[in-house]
C-alpha cells in the first residue's frame, strides 16, 4: 500500500529515521531510496512504513525528505564515494603516521553528492586533535569533513573501597557515597552522563 512515510536505515551506524516522501510510494522492506538527512543527501534502506502513531515516541536519530528512489546517476555516483571512501581511509591513514597523531582512523564515508564526507576513528590520547587531519584531507580534497571519535564515554568517578567512598584512605568516617578524609562524592543522577555524543570537528 503506497504510503509518504517511511522510517529508513542509513549510515555505516544503521542510523534510524523518518522520511517523507512528496506523493505516496509503494516501497517494501529492503529498497532503497535517497533521503536528506541531517548529515546530506545519501542512499538509505527502508525499513516499513512509519505510522503517524509512532512519532511521539520512536526515538529517530533524524527525519527529512524523501527524495526518490535511486536513478542509474546515483548508482553511479555511490560506486565513485565508495572508491572515494576507500582512498580516504587509505589517505586519512598516512596522515595520521606523517603528522605522529595518537588516533586510528576505522571507517570512512562519502555521501551521495561527494562534496561531504565522514571518519569514524578512535583517539587514544586527548591531547591528540583531529582537528589537524580533518583540515590536511579537507584542503587536499576539497571535501567538507565531519570527525566522529568512537570512544565509549568516560566512567564517572564512583570510589574505590568496599564501603562506596575511597579506598585510599583508612578514615574510620568513610561513608557510602563520601569518603570521611577527602571530598570525593559519588555522583548523583544529575550528575551522571545522560547520552554518548561524540566529539564532533567540521571543517566547512
Amino acid at each position: 500500500m503506497p504510503a509518504r512515510e517511511y522510517l529508513v536505515r542509513y549510515g555505516i551506524h544503521g542510523l534510524l529515521g523518518c522520511y517523507r516522501a512528496a506523493a505516496p510510494l509503494e516501497l517494501t522492506r529492503g529498497d532503497d531510496v535517497v533521503i536528506r538527512s541531517s548529515r546530506g543527501v545519501e542512499i538509505g534502506t527502508v525499513l516499513r512504513p512509519f505510522p503517524a502513531a509512532l512519532a511521539d515516541c520512536f526515538p529517530t536519530t533524524g527525519d527529512g525528505p524523501l527524495l526518490r528512489r535511486p536513478t542509474s546517476e546515483d548508482r553511479s555516483r555511490q560506486l565513485a564515494t565508495t572508491r572515494l571512501s576507500t582512498y580516504l581511509l587509505a589517505r586519512g591513514q598516512q596522515l595520521i603516521d606523517q603528522l605522529g597523531l595518537s588516533l586510528a582512523l576505522l571507517e570512512a564515508e562519502v555521501l551521495l553528492e561527494g562534496d561531504h564526507a565522514i571518519l569514524h576513528g578512535l583517539v587514544w590520547d586527548d591531547t591528540a586533535s583531529p582537528a589537524r587531519l580533518v583540515k590536511a584531507l579537507g584542503n587536499e580534497l576539497s571535501l567538507s569533513l565531519d570527525f566522529f571519535d568512537l570512544r565509549p564515554p568516560q566512567q564517572p568517578h564512583m570510589g574505590c573501597g568496599s564501603c562506596g567512598g575511597c579506598g585510599s584512605c583508612s578514615s574510620k568516617g568513610c561513608k557510602p557515597g563520601r569518603c570521611g578524609g577527602c571530598s570525593s562524592r559519588k555522583p548523583t543522577i544529575s550528575q551522571m552522563p545522560t547520552a554518548n555524543k561524540s566529539p564532533r570537528i567540521s571543517l566547512l
